[in-house]
C-alpha cells in the first residue's frame, strides 16, 4: 500500500517537513494514496466552511486527505477569505 516511500523512520522523519499539499505523500505514514478535496461554497453553504456572519456568505477551506491513514491538511485558498476571516476573527 505504501508504495512510494519505504516506512523506515528516517524516511517518515523527514516527510514531517514537506507539506501533504505540495508533495502528495502523507507525512504521517508515508502513503501516496492522496487526495484533494476544492474548497468552495455551494449554495446551501453547507459543507467545510468558515462562517463569518448570518448575512456574509462563508469562505471555503480546501483540504487535502490520505486515503489511507485518513491525515487531512485544511487551508483557505482565497485571500479575500482569508482577509474576511482576519476581520471577523482577529481581534480575538
Amino acid at each position: 500500500m505504501l508504495e512510494c516511500v519505504q516506512r523506515d523512520n528516517k524516511v517518515l522523519r523527514e516527510l514531517k517537513d514537506y507539506d501533504l499539499k505540495n508533495t502528495k505523500v502523507c507525512p504521517k505514514c508515508g502513503s501516496c494514496d492522496v487526495v484533494g478535496v476544492p474548497g468552495g461554497v455551494e449554495g446551501t453553504y453547507v459543507g467545510n466552511n468558515v462562517h463569518i456572519g448570518f448575512f456574509r456568505s462563508p469562505v471555503g477551506v480546501a483540504q487535502h486527505m490520505c486515503c489511507h491513514c485518513g491525515f487531512i491538511k485544511e487551508w483557505i485558498d482565497d485571500p479575500k477569505g482569508r482577509e474576511k476571516i482576519k476581520k471577523k476573527y482577529g481581534g480575538r
